[in-house]
Protein backbone atom coordinates (compact mmCIF):
# COMPACT_ATOMS: atom_id res chain seq x y z
CA UNK A 1 0.00 0.00 0.00
CA UNK A 2 1.56 3.04 -1.09
CA UNK A 3 2.42 5.86 1.65
CA UNK A 4 -0.45 8.25 0.86
CA UNK A 5 -3.40 5.84 0.57
CA UNK A 6 -2.10 4.67 4.17
CA UNK A 7 -1.85 7.85 5.44
CA UNK A 8 -5.33 8.73 3.92
CA UNK A 9 -6.48 5.48 5.51
CA UNK A 10 -5.83 6.60 8.78
CA UNK A 11 -6.69 9.97 8.63
CA UNK A 12 -10.21 8.37 7.71
CA UNK A 13 -10.22 6.15 10.56
CA UNK A 14 -9.36 8.90 12.96
CA UNK A 15 -12.64 10.84 11.14
CA UNK A 16 -14.70 7.88 11.78
CA UNK A 17 -13.83 7.43 15.47
CA UNK A 18 -14.70 11.21 15.40
CA UNK A 19 -17.82 10.90 14.06
CA UNK A 20 -18.75 8.20 16.17
CA UNK A 21 -17.78 10.16 19.22
CA UNK A 22 -19.70 12.96 18.22
CA UNK A 23 -23.28 10.63 18.05
CA UNK A 24 -22.71 9.80 22.26
CA UNK A 25 -20.88 13.46 23.35
CA UNK A 26 -20.49 17.11 22.84
CA UNK A 27 -17.15 17.86 20.58
CA UNK A 28 -15.69 19.74 23.47
CA UNK A 29 -15.75 16.86 25.69
CA UNK A 30 -13.85 14.67 22.93
CA UNK A 31 -10.01 14.12 23.48
CA UNK A 32 -7.15 13.45 21.62
CA UNK A 33 -6.73 10.37 23.60
CA UNK A 34 -10.20 8.78 22.78
CA UNK A 35 -9.49 9.07 18.78
CA UNK A 36 -6.39 7.24 19.37
CA UNK A 37 -7.48 5.26 21.91
CA UNK A 38 -10.53 3.68 19.42
CA UNK A 39 -8.56 3.87 16.73
CA UNK A 40 -5.34 2.04 18.00
CA UNK A 41 -2.68 4.81 16.90
CA UNK A 42 -0.13 6.69 19.54
CA UNK A 43 -0.69 10.55 19.95
CA UNK A 44 2.47 10.94 17.71
CA UNK A 45 0.42 9.53 14.81
CA UNK A 46 -2.34 11.79 15.60
CA UNK A 47 0.15 14.80 15.46
CA UNK A 48 1.28 13.96 12.22
CA UNK A 49 -1.90 13.73 10.76
CA UNK A 50 -3.50 16.78 12.75
CA UNK A 51 -2.21 19.76 14.41
CA UNK A 52 -5.43 19.63 16.98
CA UNK A 53 -8.86 17.89 17.06
CA UNK A 54 -10.37 21.15 14.98
CA UNK A 55 -7.92 20.26 12.02
CA UNK A 56 -9.47 16.67 12.31
CA UNK A 57 -13.06 18.12 12.80
CA UNK A 58 -12.33 20.07 9.49
CA UNK A 59 -10.85 17.43 7.67
CA UNK A 60 -13.78 15.58 8.14
CA UNK A 61 -16.39 18.32 7.30
CA UNK A 62 -14.41 18.69 4.15
CA UNK A 63 -14.04 14.86 3.66
CA UNK A 64 -17.74 14.29 4.29
CA UNK A 65 -18.95 17.13 1.88
CA UNK A 66 -16.46 16.17 -0.76
CA UNK A 67 -18.25 12.37 -0.99
CA UNK A 68 -21.14 14.07 -0.55
CA UNK A 69 -20.78 16.21 -4.13
CA UNK A 70 -19.19 13.17 -5.33
CA UNK A 71 -21.88 10.69 -5.05
CA UNK A 72 -24.26 13.16 -7.17
CA UNK A 73 -24.12 12.07 -10.49
CA UNK A 74 -26.01 14.17 -12.55
CA UNK A 75 -26.35 17.54 -10.04
CA UNK A 76 -28.56 19.90 -12.49
CA UNK A 77 -31.76 20.07 -10.88
CA UNK A 78 -32.62 21.65 -7.75
CA UNK A 79 -35.43 19.18 -6.57
CA UNK A 80 -32.67 16.29 -6.91
CA UNK A 81 -29.46 18.11 -5.40
CA UNK A 82 -31.75 19.66 -2.17
CA UNK A 83 -33.36 16.40 -0.88
CA UNK A 84 -29.60 14.68 -0.75
CA UNK A 85 -28.14 17.63 1.18
CA UNK A 86 -30.95 18.20 3.98
CA UNK A 87 -30.61 14.22 4.04
CA UNK A 88 -26.87 14.16 4.56
CA UNK A 89 -27.37 17.01 7.41
CA UNK A 90 -29.91 14.90 8.90
CA UNK A 91 -28.39 11.88 9.41
CA UNK A 92 -25.27 13.81 10.67
CA UNK A 93 -26.77 16.44 12.74
CA UNK A 94 -24.71 16.38 15.46
CA UNK A 95 -21.66 16.35 13.28
CA UNK A 96 -22.70 19.40 11.52
CA UNK A 97 -24.00 21.07 14.70
CA UNK A 98 -21.00 20.57 16.37
CA UNK A 99 -18.81 21.83 13.87
CA UNK A 100 -20.69 25.10 13.88
CA UNK A 101 -20.27 25.59 17.22
CA UNK A 102 -17.01 24.25 17.59
CA UNK A 103 -14.90 25.94 14.48
CA UNK A 104 -17.45 28.97 13.93
CA UNK A 105 -20.48 30.31 12.00
CA UNK A 106 -17.50 31.69 8.92
CA UNK A 107 -15.44 28.43 9.06
CA UNK A 108 -18.15 26.05 8.71
CA UNK A 109 -19.50 27.98 6.10
CA UNK A 110 -16.39 28.26 4.20
CA UNK A 111 -16.47 25.06 4.26
CA UNK A 112 -19.37 24.78 2.50
CA UNK A 113 -18.99 27.47 0.06
CA UNK A 114 -16.17 26.35 -1.34
CA UNK A 115 -17.31 22.35 -1.46
CA UNK A 116 -20.75 23.50 -2.69
CA UNK A 117 -20.19 26.71 -5.10
CA UNK A 118 -19.22 24.33 -8.24
CA UNK A 119 -22.20 22.16 -7.69
CA UNK A 120 -24.83 25.27 -7.17
CA UNK A 121 -22.74 26.77 -10.27
CA UNK A 122 -23.40 24.20 -12.40
CA UNK A 123 -27.26 23.89 -11.73
CA UNK A 124 -27.34 27.85 -12.20
CA UNK A 125 -25.79 27.15 -15.77
CA UNK A 126 -27.98 24.69 -16.94
CA UNK A 127 -31.24 26.51 -16.06
CA UNK A 128 -29.46 30.24 -17.64
CA UNK A 129 -28.24 28.12 -20.91
CA UNK A 130 -31.03 29.62 -22.68
CA UNK A 131 -30.58 32.88 -21.62
CA UNK A 132 -27.56 34.82 -22.92
CA UNK A 133 -26.13 35.59 -19.49
CA UNK A 134 -22.77 36.40 -19.00
CA UNK A 135 -20.28 34.15 -16.70
CA UNK A 136 -20.06 37.30 -14.54
CA UNK A 137 -24.07 37.30 -14.15
CA UNK A 138 -23.96 33.29 -13.37
CA UNK A 139 -21.09 34.03 -10.96
CA UNK A 140 -23.52 36.37 -8.78
CA UNK A 141 -26.60 34.09 -9.84
CA UNK A 142 -24.97 31.27 -7.72
CA UNK A 143 -23.41 33.42 -5.12
CA UNK A 144 -26.53 34.66 -4.07
CA UNK A 145 -28.05 30.74 -4.47
CA UNK A 146 -25.39 30.02 -2.19
CA UNK A 147 -25.88 32.28 0.15
CA UNK A 148 -29.33 31.81 0.17
CA UNK A 149 -28.98 28.02 0.56
CA UNK A 150 -26.12 28.53 3.71
CA UNK A 151 -28.70 30.51 5.81
CA UNK A 152 -31.20 28.27 5.53
CA UNK A 153 -28.94 25.68 6.17
CA UNK A 154 -28.35 27.59 8.69
CA UNK A 155 -31.21 28.66 10.66
CA UNK A 156 -31.94 24.20 10.29
CA UNK A 157 -28.59 23.52 11.78
CA UNK A 158 -29.15 26.18 14.72
CA UNK A 159 -33.15 25.32 15.17
CA UNK A 160 -34.35 28.60 13.74
CA UNK A 161 -36.41 26.58 11.00
CA UNK A 162 -39.08 24.27 12.64
CA UNK A 163 -40.31 22.84 9.20
CA UNK A 164 -38.85 19.19 8.13
CA UNK A 165 -36.10 18.85 5.70
CA UNK A 166 -39.01 17.18 2.92
CA UNK A 167 -40.52 20.97 3.66
CA UNK A 168 -37.79 23.23 3.26
CA UNK A 169 -37.03 21.10 0.19
CA UNK A 170 -40.38 21.40 -1.07
CA UNK A 171 -40.59 25.43 -0.45
CA UNK A 172 -37.01 26.12 -2.44
CA UNK A 173 -37.95 23.95 -4.89
CA UNK A 174 -40.78 25.97 -5.33
CA UNK A 175 -39.18 29.45 -4.73
CA UNK A 176 -36.35 28.94 -7.08
CA UNK A 177 -39.12 27.49 -10.11
CA UNK A 178 -41.03 30.85 -9.37
CA UNK A 179 -37.91 33.04 -9.95
CA UNK A 180 -36.32 30.47 -12.98
CA UNK A 181 -40.03 31.24 -14.30
CA UNK A 182 -40.17 35.29 -13.77
CA UNK A 183 -36.39 35.29 -14.94
CA UNK A 184 -37.14 33.75 -18.18
CA UNK A 185 -40.79 35.92 -18.99
CA UNK A 186 -38.51 38.90 -18.27
CA UNK A 187 -35.58 37.76 -20.16
CA UNK A 188 -37.72 36.22 -23.51
CA UNK A 189 -40.17 39.75 -23.69
CA UNK A 190 -36.66 41.86 -23.05
CA UNK A 191 -35.19 40.21 -26.55
CA UNK A 192 -38.40 40.89 -28.26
Amino acid sequence: MKQSAMSYKTKSSMASALRESLKKEDFKKISIRTITDTCKINRQTFYYHFRDIYDLLEWAIEEDITDFIERQENPLYWNESLPIIFNYLTENKEMAVNAYNSIGHERFFSLLNEKLYDTICLIVQHYCKNFHISEKSVDFISAYYMITLTGIIESYLTGHLSYTPLQICDMLNKMLISQIEGAKSRYLNSSN
